[in-house]
């Protein structure tokens, strides 16, 4: 596996250990492993480092199950494991989301009467986070913080972060607690986002910015979807124009949910002016975003925009782009475009439904009264309708 001359070159044992530290870089854990065995069968004794990197290899790779066995076989060597050898082998646990192999390791560490330190403590409130197990995690901070151990940002972020889902309140304790510190950054923020309502977003972005943290996309992304859902199309687009002016370009999903916010409140010019400005992407985005905007034209009978919307898609329009076109027609009683909008979708091989047929009927009997309404076409519309259905069962 090695070299003659690399493994003419290794004579002691602090030159394996160096050799097993660098396996780390790659994730090389089978090499890690190699070198620990070469060790005793060149019958050199093995150190708590030799093992203490081969855990950590392991770590890297997430290997959690070779990181128990390297640590058991610690004491079979009567070794004796520190911080670093349970630390290793927490954070493998940590990486494969094997939580309570996580805790079992930290009771062991707390029953050989070893302290834990930050990073240990951040390794086990991450693999409660990964899991949901956000009550273990929450209870192992507030451990922490009873043995005066100062918590860093990265074991606060992680307790936010697993917090954030279930229990808000406490999540955004814990985030004022991190600011009262001094020690917030645009991760905590981050990680605390999943439990604000659309208010309590927007004062984190301001709390960002009384503390001089810029704000990044996918906070962003999350305010203005949350302001989105809430049909508050006004901050979502306050929001954006703040998003750009900080040089963020914000995705086409992000911009469709403004949209939608929009077509919930009738906008159709914010709308329409959302959709002029996105870039003409892949499918499915762009076109979800054109179909809000066009369902929003048709609310408010606006059907020359939506006849404008359906011509300037890029992609290939759905059954629902067109149902939504024309019924913004046949509310104006144009039954030419309605047809020819029909004509279109069966080109196109969509299955019209019974609101597209209903629709195309509607605007061909026209007003009562009507001395130009198309009896005839809706007749035949009202067949056709009726054999594709027997057609589709």
């Amino acid at each position: 596996m090695w070299p003659p001359a690399m493994a003419m070159s290794l004579r002691t044992t602090i030159d394996y250990n160096k050799l097993i530290t660098l396996q780390q870089r790659s994730q090389n854990w089978q090499n890690a492993l190699h070198l620990l065995e070469r060790i005793c069968a060149v019958r050199l004794q093995p150190t708590l480092v030799s093992f203490n990197a081969s855990i950590s290899c392991c770590e890297k790779a997430s290997r959690w199950q070779v990181a128990g066995l390297l640590l058991h076989n610690v004491g079979l060597l009567r070794l004796t494991p520190n911080v670093i050898t349970y630390s290793a082998a927490i954070s493998a646990c940590e990486k494969a989301a094997e939580w309570q192999q996580a805790l079992m390791l930290f009771e062991e560490l707390c029953h050989e009467s070893l302290q834990p330190n930050v990073v240990t403590l951040g390794a086990l409130v991450s693999s409660c986070e990964s899991c949901s197990a956000w009550r273990q995690g929450l209870r192992i901070f507030r451990d922490l913080q009873a043995c005066l151990v100062q918590p860093n940002a990265i074991v606060y972020n992680a307790s936010i972060s697993a917090c954030a889902k279930a229990d808000r309140t406490e999540a955004l304790s814990l985030l004022a607690e991190l600011e009262y510190h001094g020690a917030s950054n645009v991760v905590s923020y981050s990680a605390a986002m999943p439990a604000c309502s659309w208010q309590q977003a927007i004062d984190l972005l301001r709390r960002m910015d009384e503390r001089h943290i810029k704000g990044n996309l996918i906070l962003y992304s999350a305010t203005i979807s949350a302001c989105a859902r809430q049909g508050r199309w006004r901050e979502s687009l306050a929001l954006m124009t703040e998003a750009l002016a900080h040089h963020l370009q914000l995705d086409m999903v992000t911009e469709a949910a403004t949209i939608s916010a929009c077509k919930m409140h009738g906008e159709w010019p914010q709308a329409l002016h959302l959709v002029d400005g996105m870039q003409l992407k892949a499918f499915p985005p762009y076109v979800i975003a054109v179909n809000s905007a066009i369902s929003c034209c048709d609310k408010v009978s606006e059907w020359q925009q939506t006849l404008q919307l359906l011509e300037g898609i890029a992609a290939q329009p759905q059954m629902i782009t067109y149902n939504s076109a024309i019924s913004s027609c046949q509310k104006a009683m144009l039954w030419p475009p309605v047809l020819q909008l029909l004509s279109c979708a069966l080109k196109a091989l969509l299955q019209p439904t019974v609101v597209t047929y209903n629709a195309c009927m509607s605007a061909c009997r026209g007003r009562r009264g009507d001395q130009v309404a198309q009896w005839p076409m809706a007749m035949q519309l009202a067949i056709a309708a009726w054999l594709r259905l027997m057609k589709a069962g």
